[in-house]
């Protein structure tokens, strides 16, 4: 009886291995023949996968750059338009106002180094990407009439504020909306058009400046750009609604 049990049993762990090793070469048959079709599939080139890229992609990347051409010029034209509206008339020297400018020029940058980590940590927590987005372009706006109309450090404070959020998120942001092939080519990109503008159009302001004797017109220049930038940054956020839930297009308002 012990013999016929043990008989069972070796034929019952012979069928299992047998059945076992059906179940691994069908696996193994299968994985070869996805290997050997993706081998097949032509690879898109460079081209391919930008062309491939949804509007909204390039509706990020043009508010990317008109951000920074709002924002960076300014402080090439600042020295210049501070002398003008808030120190003309004083009884300060030429060395005076630089350095009370220069304290000045600080406050944005000071800003924005405390608060760029903020907002990242916050955005990973909570996500509203687009609403954080929408809320510096505003800022940015905000500052630039305060600018028109007042001579204290508030727009200066608005102005780092503004930073601080935009340049905290834009750069994550781009990189969920693309696939993870091409981010470093996006990126590159975009530092590409930055550079460009960011090297054209301080050439404009210095012209518009020294045709007009004042940088009012630059001032006012930087205003169009910030409004720009605004709606850029609505056209983000109607090419996300609109592709929300589809593949290869994240939703920038939830935590990602």
């Amino acid at each position: 009886m012990g013999a016929l049990v043990a008989g069972i049993s070796d034929i019952s762990s012979k069928n299992r291995s047998t059945e076992l090793d059906s179940n691994r070469l069908s696996h193994t048959s299968q994985d070869l023949v996805r290997l050997s079709n993706s081998a097949k599939k032509p690879s898109e080139g460079l081209i391919e996968q930008l062309y491939r890229c949804k509007p909204i992609v390039w509706f990020h990347i043009a508010a990317i750059v008109m951000f920074y051409l709002s924002y960076l010029p300014f402080s090439m034209i600042a020295s210049t338009y501070f002398e003008e509206k808030w120190y003309k008339g004083t009884n300060m020297t030429s060395v005076q106002k630089k350095t009370e400018i220069g304290r000045l020029l600080s406050i944005p940058l000071m800003i924005s180094a405390v608060l760029f980590p903020v907002f990242g940590y916050a955005v990973d927590k909570i996500g509203r990407r687009l609403e954080f987005l929408l809320l510096s372009s505003v800022l940015l706006i905000t500052s630039y009439c305060l600018f028109l109309m007042t001579n204290s450090g508030i727009p200066l404070v608005v102005l780092g504020l503004s930073y601080a959020i935009f340049g905290a998120i834009c750069w994550s942001a781009l990189a969920l909306l693309v696939p993870h092939r091409i981010v470093g080519t996006i990126l590159g990109l975009v530092t590409i058009l930055q550079n460009f503008t960011l090297t054209i159009f301080p050439m404009f302001l210095a012209y518009m400046t020294t045709k007009n004797n004042s940088s009012l017109e630059s001032i006012l220049s930087l205003l169009v750009n910030s409004v720009a930038t605004l709606v850029l940054v609505c056209f983000v956020c109607f090419f996300d609604r609109k592709n929300k839930g589809t593949e290869g297009e994240g939703d920038l308002s939830k935590i990602i």
